[in-house]
C-alpha cells in the first residue's frame, strides 16, 4: 500500500491500520516465540561442573541458574524497552529528564510533524535488526530446526484422546491421567502385540517412539500455562484500568508517565536485586525455590496487588465530590478529581512488578527447561498464546471496568487470582517434589553459583 496515499486519505488509512495491525501480530508472534529461545539457546551447557574463581575457591556452576539469569535479564531488556516517557507532562511545559533517546525523537516527530513519522521511526529501526542478525549469526549456538512438527503432533494429540472425552469432569480427569494414554500412538505398542493377535501398526503412524515422548514432554511443560490466563488478567489491570484510576488522583506535580512506568521501573530494580542479593541468600539457607514454588508466590501477590487497587478505589469514591462516578466527576463544567495522590498506586505496582518477576519470568524459564530441543520456540509460543486468552478476559469485563463497580472489578480480580493460586499450588505441588529431589541429587553441600 503507498504510503503517501495512506497519510493523504482518510478511508485508506483505515484500511491501513487495520493492514498494519495484522503485520504487526504476526511479526509479534514470531519475534517474541523465537528470541526468548535463541536467547536461552545460547547457554549449551547442560551439567553440573566444577570451576575454580581468582580466590582459588572451587564452586559448582549449575546450568539451571544460569538459565534463570538469563532469563531474568532478558525480561529486563524488555522492561527497558517498556519505558514511555513522553517529553512533556500535563502539568509542565519543561521536557523530561528521564526519557529513553528513542521515546523522545517519537514524541517530537508526533508532536511537530505527525503520527506517520513517529511510526517510521522505530520501523527504520526495526530494519537494523536484521543486519545485527546477520553480522552475529557465527557466533550464535543454533539449534537446527526439524521441520513443522505441529500437524503430526496435533494428530497424535487427537488420536490418544479418542474415546477418553466424558461430561463426566471426575471420569474424564480419570481418563486423561490413566497410563495408557498415549499407548495408542506409540510405535513399541504394536511391536509388543503378537501377530497372532491381528494387530498391525496404522498406517497413520508416521512417527518414531522419541517424537511421542517429545511430544508428552511438551504437553507436560505447557500445564502450567493454562493458569496464565488469569494472572496476565491481573497483571493487565496495570496497564488499563490502574491508567484510568489515575486520571481521577491528585498528581501534586507527578508527571502522568512517571506513573505509567512504575511497573517497567520497578522490575528494572527488582531483577538485579533478586539475582543477586535475594536468591543466593536463599540458596546459602539451602532453601530451593523452585519455578513452581516462584510461580505460586507470584500468583499470591497479585491478588494482593489487586486486593490493595480495590482498597485505593474505595478510597477514591469516599474522597470524590461525585462519590462513585469519580471518573467523570465535573462542577461548573472544570473536572474535579479525587483528594487522594496518585503515588498511593506505587505499592500496587510494586507488588505486581514483584509478582511479575516470579510468575512471568519462572513460566518462561520453567517451560524452556522441561520442553524438548526440537519443540522449544513452539513451547514458548503456546506461552505468548496465554496472552491472548487474557485479552479475551478483559473484552469479556469491560462492562464492569467503568463506575461504579471498579471496587468489584479489582477486589473480584483478586479473589479470582488468589483461589487460582490456591489450585496451581495443589496441581503442581508433587511436580515441584520431583523438580526438588531432582536438584538435591544433582548438587552436593557445597552449593552452587550461577555463571553467564
Amino acid at each position: 500500500m503507498n504510503l503517501f496515499i495512506v497519510i493523504a486519505q482518510v478511508n485508506a488509512a483505515l484500511a491501513g491500520f487495520i493492514f498494519s495491525i495484522i503485520i504487526l501480530g504476526l511479526g509479534t508472534g514470531g519475534i517474541k516465540a523465537n528470541v526468548s529461545a535463541l536467547v536461552a539457546d545460547q547457554c549449551n551447557s547442560e551439567n553440573l561442573r566444577v570451576k575454580r574463581l581468582r580466590n582459588g575457591e572451587r564452586v559448582i556452576v549449575d546450568p539451571s541458574l544460569t538459565l534463570q539469569r538469563v532469563f531474568m535479564y532478558f525480561y529486563m531488556c524488555i522492561n527497558f524497552g517498556e519505558l514511555r516517557f513522553s517529553s512533556y507532562s500535563q502539568e509542565s511545559s519543561q521536557p523530561s529528564l528521564v526519557g529513553a533517546f528513542a521515546s523522545l525523537i517519537t514524541v517530537y516527530a508526533e508532536k511537530d510533524v505527525g503520527y506517520w513519522l513517529a511510526f517510521l521511526v522505530p520501523t527504520l529501526v526495526f530494519t537494523l535488526v536484521p543486519a545485527v542478525l546477520l553480522i552475529g549469526k557465527n557466533y550464535y549456538v543454533k539449534v537446527p530446526p526439524r521441520g513443522s512438527v505441529v500437524m503430526e503432533a496435533c494428530k497424535m494429540v487427537n488420536m490418544a484422546c479418542r474415546g477418553r472425552w466424558s461430561l463426566n469432569p471426575f471420569r474424564l480427569y480419570r481418563n486423561f491421567n490413566a497410563p495408557d494414554l498415549w499407548n495408542v500412538v506409540k510405535p513399541s505398542f504394536y511391536e509388543s502385540l503378537s501377530s497372532d493377535d491381528g494387530v498391525k501398526k496404522p498406517a497413520w503412524i508416521t512417527w518414531d517412539e522419541s517424537f511421542v515422548l517429545e511430544v508428552t514432554t511438551a504437553l507436560r511443560a505447557c500445564k502450567i500455562l493454562t493458569f496464565y490466563p488469569i494472572y496476565w488478567f491481573a497483571n493487565l489491570q496495570c496497564y488499563s484500568n490502574l491508567i484510568s484510576q489515575a486520571a481521577v488522583m491528585k498528581t501534586n506535580g507527578t508527571p502522568n508517565d512517571l506513573i505509567n512506568n512504575l511497573g517497567a521501573l520497578f522490575l528494572i530494580v527488582l531483577i538485579p536485586l533478586f539475582d543477586r542479593i535475594i536468591y543466593p541468600m536463599l540458596r546459602r539457607w539451602r532453601f530451593t525455590l523452585t519455578p513452581i514454588k516462584r510461580i505460586t508466590t507470584g500468583f499470591f501477590i497479585a491478588s494482593i496487588a489487586m486486593a490493595h487497587a480495590s482498597i485505593i478505589q474505595l478510597l477514591i469514591y469516599r474522597n470524590s465530590p461525585c462519590g462513585k462516578f469519580a471518573s467523570t466527576c465535573t462542577i461548573d463544567g472544570k473536572v474535579v478529581k479525587a483528594n487522594v495522590n496518585v503515588w498511593h498506586q506505587a505499592p500496587t505496582y510494586l507488588l505486581m512488578s514483584l509478582s511479575e518477576l516470579l510468575t512471568a519470568v519462572s513460566g518462561l524459564e520453567y517451560c524452556y527447561s522441561k520442553g524438548p530441543k526440537s519443540m522449544k520456540s513452539i513451547i514458548l509460543s503456546i506461552s505468548m498464546l496465554a496472552g491472548s486468552l487474557c485479552s479475551i478476559l478483559n473484552l469479556a469485563m469491560v462492562p464492569f471496568a467503568k463506575d461504579p463497580y471498579l471496587v468489584w472489578n479489582y477486589a473480584g480480580t483478586g479473589v479470582v487470582t488468589f483461589i487460582a493460586a490456591n489450585i496451581f499450588w495443589f496441581t503442581f505441588k508433587q511436580l515441584d517434589k520431583d523438580d526438588e529431589a531432582a536438584t538435591a541429587h544433582e548438587t552436593n553441600t557445597h552449593g552452587s553459583q550461577d555463571e553467564l
